[in-house]
């Protein structure tokens, strides 16, 4: 299993920590999938989100930075994020090795954002430990989206486009 670099430095020298990695395979355009690890990594810099993704290939070499959501820089926001948009269930994560961190490293934003993220795992684990300890039961949600009612994208809703859009505005 590939494990990312607990540091990365970014623009003007600002510092990114790894609390979490998640192994990935990295899709390039028109070439093989490469296997990689997807990190959740957390920066105090003024200028950078608290929360961004980096993907490092197995010889290290950085792939891809995902910034944060500056109105939504929150753990929850970039763990809904990364299943969306990169396949990524917030159950297959896995912390950062503790016996990887340099005993040299202190960071009391880091210790807070990394509690804050095992709070978070343990309720997507929990999950999973269930769905194992009952997987010789029959499985259904209790709610099932109607896939045919389908999903509704900028343009097919003129009024509630109308809404978002001046709920952004006056947010801005």
């Amino acid at each position: 299993m590939i494990i990312p670099p607990f540091n990365d430095t970014g623009e003007g020298g600002a510092q990114f920590w790894c609390l979490a990695f998640a192994p990935v395979m990295y899709h390039q355009t028109r070439k093989p999938a490469l296997p990689s690890a997807l990190g959740i990594y957390f920066c105090s810099h003024k200028d950078f989100t608290r929360f961004s993704r980096h993907s490092f290939a197995e010889n290290g070499h950085s792939l891809s930075y995902t910034r944060g959501d500056d109105r939504h820089d929150t753990l929850e926001f970039l763990l809904l994020s990364a299943l969306l948009e990169d396949s990524v269930h917030p159950a297959v994560w896995r912390l950062f090795p503790r016996a990887q961190i340099p005993t040299s490293f202190h960071s009391d934003q880091y210790e807070d954002a990394r509690r804050k993220l095992c709070r978070l795992l343990y309720h997507f684990r929990s999950h999973e430990m269930a769905a194992r300890l009952t997987a010789d039961m029959p499985h259904q949600p209790l709610m099932v989206c109607d896939e045919s009612a389908g999903r509704v994208a900028f343009g097919d809703s003129k009024e509630e486009d109308e809404e978002i859009e001046r709920a952004i505005i006056e947010v801005g």
